[in-house]
């Protein structure tokens, strides 16, 4: 029967479970990401968390969750030493600031713009860079005074004619998120509109 009280009962039982499924194991991939010396069990680890993430909702990530990966995964953004690493965690970030909103402030309490924009200022795995450079444009659009004075607007003047013109498309959103919110700005803005031209 349409409508019963039974059915609504176990749809929201049944994403109740769900939910609970999820955050055990998110719990489970931050523990390992906390534990992990290794570069494969990180790797691993990564690649799991990244496909939890492509699949999450915005209830089956908590805030406090959120808040406990955000230092976790800028501490391995910083590594150098293997690309992969820098990529999935990178993605990684991307796709919690996909899943919760709340996430985007944490990981600006954690430094992870400064760290992208460093990323960006030496192109050296251009898979990295394109991933940055999304995760940096997802935090623009609330946080834009963070990649202001993280050097956002610079790093990717750099190299704004190196990229293609998808990754240009989404420079400009970056850049526009950031001169919008602070008028100050402008002038990156017509830079920017110059070199398009």
């Amino acid at each position: 029967m349409f409508g019963s009280c039974d059915s609504d009962s176990s749809i929201r039982d049944y994403y109740r479970r769900q939910s609970w499924g999820d955050q055990s194991k998110f719990k489970n991939v931050l523990s390992r990401l906390s534990e992990e010396v290794e570069e494969s069990g990180q790797l691993a680890t990564l690649t799991e968390l990244c496909e939890l993430l492509s699949f999450a909702t915005d209830s089956s990530l908590s805030s406090l969750m959120t808040d406990s990966f955000s230092p976790i995964l800028v501490k391995l953004a910083r590594q150098d030493s293997n690309p992969d690493i820098m990529l999935l965690t990178t993605r990684a970030m991307t796709y919690l600031c996909d899943v919760n909103p709340r996430s985007l402030g944490f990981l600006v309490r954690h430094d992870a713009v400064p760290v992208l924009c460093q990323k960006l200022m030496v192109i050296e795995y251009l898979d990295v860079v394109e991933q940055c450079l999304q995760a940096l444009e997802k935090i623009s659009r609330e946080e834009p005074l963070a990649c202001l004075q993280s050097g956002a607007v610079m790093a990717v003047l750099n190299y704004i004619d190196f990229f293609s013109t998808s990754m240009q498309t989404l420079l400009g959103k970056l850049l526009q998120g950031v001169t919008i919110a602070h008028g100050g700005v402008l002038l990156s803005n017509l830079v920017l509109k110059k070199r398009l031209l």
